[in-house]
């Protein structure tokens, strides 16, 4: 009968050393940094799930952390946007409020029995201080009477013959029209000239 090896293991016999410590051991051998690879994988697979509580927690704690800082974000650029927005109204407000006072003077004016040219003064004053607080807030004045028909900014309610202006003139301003910053506030509401009738049209159209 021949005799066995130290080397080999007896078969039914336990050695109290796993196979993956085995392995571990033996990829150590082989190459340290293998070897370190196999020991931290090993480590892993055979972590408490203590461990696994445990990062559970700290990632739940910081993504509630991040939601709470996001919320106090939000609710501080609302805050900023409508703080900004009530100094806009404020501003323009408080340029409005002189020409208030202006329409109120000119009302007294007008009630204590000025004439008519005192009062047309105090109208075109007031309206001389309207148009430096629209100048303020960046609002300019289409230009309208005399120009050529646009319809980027006119819009034409009514056309007329005339002699003296070309066709697609503006003969007529009803409404002004407003720009802000180079963006459209209102259209100038105007009548636009055709082309002058003639004897021959006008008999024509007495057919």
């Amino acid at each position: 009968m021949s005799k066995k090896t130290s080397a080999e293991k007896p078969q039914g016999v336990k050695t109290g050393v796993s196979d993956a410590a085995l392995s571990v051991a033996e990829a150590a051998a082989l190459d340290p940094r293998e070897g370190a690879a196999a020991v931290d994988a090993a480590a892993a697979a055979s972590a408490p799930e203590s461990d696994y509580r445990a990062l559970y927690e700290q990632a739940n704690d910081r993504w509630l952390r991040t939601r709470a800082d996001f919320d106090n974000y939000r609710k501080r650029v609302q805050r900023e946007i409508a703080e900004s927005r009530f100094q806009v109204i404020l501003q323009t407000v408080a340029e409005f409020l002189r020409l208030h006072d202006q329409l109120g003077l000119a009302l007294d004016h007008a009630q204590s029995g000025a004439d008519a040219s005192a009062i047309c003064q105090g109208l075109e004053l007031t309206r001389t201080e309207f148009d430096r607080i629209l100048a303020a807030l960046g609002v300019t004045r289409i230009a309208a009477a005399g120009a050529l028909f646009d319809p980027a900014v006119h819009e034409a309610i009514a056309q007329e013959p005339s002699a003296a202006l070309p066709a697609g003139t503006v003969l007529r301003e009803w409404k002004s029209g407003f720009m802000l910053g180079g963006r459209l506030l209102r259209p100038a509401t105007v009548t636009v000239s055709s082309a002058p009738v003639t004897a021959a049209g006008a008999d024509g159209g007495g057919r």
